[in-house]
């Protein structure tokens, strides 16, 4: 779990997923190929959909706003400042693909029970 600040407001953030399963049932798509078209494309309201649905993780198993309501408390967000949304990326990358992170960049099926390269 990390904190988000944006749009003024600080927010507890975490990947999980039960994250995944908040953002199809609210946006109708899955999570993964939604920050695959976000890398490709550069469409940061995706990761604003990704960090609502990993509050909404954060503050399970408590009732959470749609995300409509949500993100009109935000208040004025710059989709230009970088910084703003790297704990997003941070967290999903912590979330979602920490196994590849965690053996130098190998999937662990390509990694020996020594973490070793096969």
């Amino acid at each position: 779990m990390r904190k988000l600040e944006i749009g003024g407001v600080s927010i507890d953030i975490s990947a999980t997923p039960l994250t995944g399963l908040f953002y199809e049932q609210e946006f109708g798509r899955g999570i993964l190929p939604d920050i695959n078209e976000c890398v490709k494309n550069e469409d940061r309201y995706i990761l604003l959909k990704a960090a609502w649905s990993m509050a909404k993780t954060a503050a399970y198993p408590a009732r959470f706003l749609s995300f409509d309501a949500w993100a009109s408390g935000l208040g004025n967000i710059d989709f230009q400042d970088y910084v703003a949304f790297e704990p997003i990326i941070q967290e999903i990358n912590h979330g979602f693909f920490r196994g590849a992170s965690d053996t130098g960049g190998k999937r662990r099926k390509d990694v020996g029970s020594k973490g070793q390269d096969k």
